[in-house]
C-alpha cells in the first residue's frame, strides 16, 4: 500500500505541519490523509492515473476538495503514524 509522509514547513506548530497520506486499500482512485498538527483528516478522490504525491494531497487539502467522514481507512492511517 502506497504511503507518503511529508512536512509542508508551515509554522502551525513547533514541528511544522506534518501530513501522512495513503491510498485506500482495494482502490486506485481514493486516498486518505491526516494532518497531525492541525488534527485534520479527509478522503481524496484521485483522478484516473494520478499518483499519490505531496502536490496532489496539498492541492485537495488547500482547495477543500476532500470529504471529512471518519472512516476505517482514516482510523488505520492515524493508528499507524
Amino acid at each position: 500500500m502506497q504511503k507518503i509522509t511529508f512536512n509542508t514547513g508551515k509554522p502551525y506548530t513547533a514541528h511544522g505541519q506534518r501530513i501522512t497520506a495513503m491510498m485506500v486499500e482495494g482502490t486506485n482512485d481514493k486516498a486518505v490523509f491526516y494532518d497531525q498538527d492541525r488534527k485534520v483528516y479527509g478522503t481524496i478522490d484521485m483522478l484516473p492515473g494520478e499518483t499519490l504525491t505531496k502536490e496532489v494531497v496539498m492541492n485537495a487539502y488547500d482547495w477543500g476538495a476532500y470529504e471529512t467522514f471518519y472512516t476505517e481507512e482514516v482510523a488505520a492511517l492515524i493508528a499507524n503514524i
